[in-house]
């Protein structure tokens, strides 16, 4: 085995090593002499047993200033008066130090990994210089643990665990390096005093606890890495490495990629030759086994890489895949192949031309243009997905919930507000009467437009001096409580008069949200907010940062310690007092809603007998899932034709009523409550009677309505496994379709129009090549102008219109009518005084004998049967579903 190779294995044995020196006569250069890892840590260029000699004992000295540190000096022998026993020594130092013997191993085996720690980084005084800085603060690194997370080929987050050994007593800075814009978060065990520039990146001074010398202490953090504004595509690799500005014992490495699969994750390290480093060892490519965690998270590692010295490069990289460069080259090979004469270049009989040449040259074409477009699909695909900015999400530090507990003592509420404002938050159904949306389709989007119909409990409406209750009085009510990771689009708000009304800010809902919540801890515990004891008065702050917090689509809270045990000083609340109890169960459901969800609040206003109306509008983007065929049919030109709309709002409510208007040119053909049927098979919370619902039953209207009657909350169901849950998500599932004529009548008059004339120039053609004319090369021009300009002259206006039949029986109509111009050509060009032979049959089919003719001609009326199959079946359809009874009193008679 090469000697080199020899020192990179017993490096990973270096703490073994150094024990080992502790033995028998303790350490001299002999010893050393006969250890090559230890002479090549001291002084990797000479490997002289006295120079690392001279570094060991200059480091032993150093760590003199506590007791392990004494314990090691004892045991090396580094005092010529020493014993040459390790027993001895062992016993000496204990006597003098006044432990036991059988404490000093533990002490000596403390003392070995900081002088290791000092030996792999070149902390220690040694001949060739001066003592070096360290580059983290008086603290060694024992073990890094480091996670980062690459999403859409970003890396955007490092979560890093350390344990370091302290080399002075009290708390001081551990110094954290990183590139500019990199923010350092959701700390465990230590807190960020200060950042300051230093070079072209930023130095973090970490405040870790009181930890005495030689203690250790573990910490966590996590580094939000910046991106890059100026990168505009996506990398082919990347890699992650971080600066060994301080060796370690350990570390362990792990990748989580999000999004795209990397092609190859490789785990490797290169030492830099300039700077200090534990051997010459380079960690050549190794594959890492990649393991599958869902359909779009991966996860690498964790790799462990031993022992690692000061400016080593350890690192892992990972390969992006890439549009293939060989699907464009391919393409133009194929391009160039379909443009070869090959009966020609072969000297074959002529024949071929109207045979397997034509088809062959006519498939490479096809397989260029099919590839081309594979090439672009994944270029763009990867393009996109890079071009979408990863925020990070900035939480409100806890410490501001204080501001929010003196504003809500500032804030004004009163107390039937507070009391209407709780339960609109927690049990919306006894309030919202009616609500009745509406959606109309545009182009991508859907208007919404929703009516809410509120009746408040009477008892709560405020009354005059006399008595009698007022004319008109205001309560703050949420007109909707979406989650906090939901974004909406041109919302505004109306009342029954349809005048604007004023919506409250974010920070107005979070005082009046902090006024209520106290509102409610002083009826739950009996007393006022000026007797609140510290123990009430921290629950109502952590209970403000949970109502505080922001929350990602997965509503997590990133960089947040919540306490979801607030609630416990509720818990003296007798249960025999039932309002208290009942104000203990309003506060507890007030947080856990406002925790997840924020509401929109407008000041509304109601009449003497608590009745409200209002409405609201806002632009909806619905989710479309789209099949490969369904992307065919978006190439095409034709418009989705299925809608899913979701009854999350109809479980708040007594009944709701969803109508869309899907506009003129297509009606309502199929409609069906999908999702839902374990909901419907329970109660509603606080019904009475079991959930009713129907749909408009007669079909072939433009429109569609919904209705349902105390509908409840959505149910869980179990997944495959038993284990894991999802709620249900009821929806209404439209589908439409044109109202004849619609396309189908264009595509079907096109269709005809080209079967007549492909067989009226083929019946021709078949007898007389050469006319002696070009006017039916002309004529067979003239379907494919009529299919582009009744099928593709104008752009869609609408969300769901065109048909994917009708579009492609145009297709095949402009396709079958130039094909035909160019049978024509080759007919009266190639014919038989040119030295070509087409194909006949000794007999003839519809007038025709010549096959290429009878080919398009067959063509041309499949196109037309299944288009007219198609409109007659769909107009059939429309004409039952307009003229069935339906027993409505209005009926129309011409």
């Amino acid at each position: 085995m090469p000697a080199q190779a020899q020192v990179g294995r017993a490096l990973h044995g270096l703490v073994g090593l150094l024990h080992e020196l502790c033995r028998d006569e303790g350490l001299t250069e002999e010893r050393l002499a006969a250890r090559p890892a230890v002479l090549h840590v001291c002084d990797n260029e000479h490997m002289r047993p006295d120079v690392a000699m001279q570094c060991i004992v200059s480091a032993v000295r150093e760590m003199q200033d506590y007791r392990a540190g004494r314990a090691l000096f004892s045991a090396y022998a580094i005092d010529p008066e020493s014993s040459d026993s390790e027993e001895h020594r062992q016993a000496d130092f204990a006597a003098s130090d006044g432990i036991y013997a059988s404490c000093v191993s533990a002490l000596e085996n403390q003392a070995i990994e900081e002088l290791a720690l000092r030996l792999l980084g070149g902390h220690y005084p040694a001949a060739m210089g001066g003592a070096k800085p360290i580059a983290q603060g008086p603290y060694l690194t024992t073990h890094l643990v480091v996670k980062c997370i690459v999403k859409d080929r970003r890396l955007v987050e490092v979560h890093q665990q350390r344990t370091v050994i302290a080399l002075q007593d009290g708390g001081s800075s551990f110094q954290y390096l990183t590139e500019p814009g990199a923010r350092i978060t959701r700390l465990d065990k230590v807190l960020v005093k200060s950042t300051q520039e230093e070079g072209e990146g930023l130095l973090h001074h970490l405040r870790l606890p009181d930890i005495p010398r030689g203690e250790s202490h573990t910490f966590s953090f996590v580094e939000l890495i910046p991106i890059n504004p100026k990168a505009d595509k996506p990398p082919t690799r990347g890699k992650f490495g971080p600066p060994f500005r301080s060796a370690t014992l350990r570390y362990q490495l792990e990748v989580q990629i999000e999004g795209d699969k990397p092609v190859a994750v490789l785990a490797n390290g290169e030492p830099n030759s300039n700077r200090r480093r534990a051997s010459e060892r380079r960690l050549e490519s190794v594959p890492v086994t990649t393991s599958l965690s869902d359909g779009r998270q991966h996860t690498v590692g964790p790799v462990d890489f031993g022992l690692i010295a000061r400016g080593d490069d350890v690192n892992v990289h990972w390969l992006w895949r890439q549009p293939p460069r060989a699907l464009l080259a391919l393409s133009c090979i194929l391009f160039l192949a379909a443009a070869i004469d090959y009966p020609q270049l072969l000297s074959m009989d002529k024949t071929a031309v109207s045979t397997w040449a034509i088809i062959i040259r006519f498939g490479l074409f096809f397989s260029a243009v099919v590839l081309i477009y594979r090439f672009c699909y994944i270029r763009n695909h990867h393009i996109f997905r890079y071009s979408h900015e990863h925020s990070h999400l900035l939480q409100v530090p806890p410490e501001n919930a204080k501001s929010l507990q003196i504003a809500a003592a500032a804030t004004r509420v009163e107390s039937h507000q507070a009391v209407l404002f709780a339960m609109a938050i927690t049990k919306p159904r006894p309030m919202r009467q009616r609500v009745v949306e509406t959606y109309d389709l545009t182009q991508r989007t859907l208007l919404k437009r929703v009516s809410i119909e509120v009746q408040l409990p009477q008892k709560f409406v405020p009354l005059r001096y006399d008595g009698s209750p007022v004319d008109r009085w205001t309560v703050y009510f949420p007109v909707l409580v979406p989650s906090k990771s939901k974004f909406q689009d041109n919302f505004s708000i109306v009342s029954t008069e349809g005048t604007p009304l004023h919506v409250l800010s974010y920070r107005e809902y979070l005082q009046l949200a902090a006024a209520v919540l106290r509102l409610l801890m002083t009826s739950a515990l009996g007393k006022a907010p000026l007797f609140f004891d510290t123990q009430v008065k921290q629950a109502e702050l952590d209970a403000l940062t949970h109502i505080m917090s922001r929350r990602d689509r997965a509503g997590e809270a990133p960089d947040l310690i919540l306490n979801s045990n607030w609630h416990s000083v509720l818990d003296s609340v007798p249960l025999t007092d039932r309002k208290k109890t009942n104000a203990k169960q309003w506060a507890i459901g007030f947080v856990r809603m406002l925790s997840s969800h924020y509401a929109i609040v407008a000041p509304v206003e109601f009449d003497s007998h608590g009745r409200g109306f209002i409405k609201y509008e806002q632009n909806i983007i619905p989710d479309l899932t789209l099949s490969k065929f369904d992307r065919l049919k978006v190439v095409l030109g034709a418009r989705p034709i299925d809608l899913s709309l979701s009854l999350r709002a109809a479980s708040t409510c007594q009944s709701f009523h969803l109508r869309v208007n899907g506009g003129d040119g297509i009606y309502v053909g199929e409609q069906q409550l999908v999702d839902a049927s374990l909901t419907l098979s329970q109660m509603g919370v606080g019904a009475t009677v079991p959930p009713h619902y129907r749909f408009r039953r007669r079909l072939g209207q433009a429109y569609a309505h919904f209705y349902c009657r105390v509908f409840p909350e959505p149910a869980k169901v179990r997944l495959a496994g038993g284990v894991d849950e999802r709620a249900e998500e009821p929806q209404v599932r439209l589908k439409y379709f044109e109202t004849p004529p619609g396309s189908l009548l264009r595509a079907a008059v096109s269709a005809v129009a080209c079967l007549f004339l492909v067989w009226l120039v083929g019946v021709v053609s078949s007898r007389n090549p050469d006319p002696g004319t070009d006017a039916p090369a002309f004529l067979l021009s003239l379907p494919a102008l009529v299919a582009a300009w009744l099928g593709f002259d104008s752009p869609g206006r609408r969300l769901l219109e065109g048909t994917m039949a009708a579009r492609s029986s145009l297709l095949v109509t402009v396709m079958t009518s130039i094909v035909a111009s160019g049978v024509f050509m080759g007919h009266k060009a190639l014919d038989a005084e040119a030295g070509y032979r087409w194909f006949k049959l000794p007999t003839s089919i519809f007038w025709i004998s010549d096959v290429s003719w009878l080919i398009i001609n067959l063509v041309a009326l499949l196109n037309v049967v299944l288009v007219i199959y198609l409109y007659v079946k769909r107009t059939a359809y429309y004409t039952y579903l307009i003229s069935r009874p339906q027993g409505e009193e209005v009926r129309e008679h011409g």
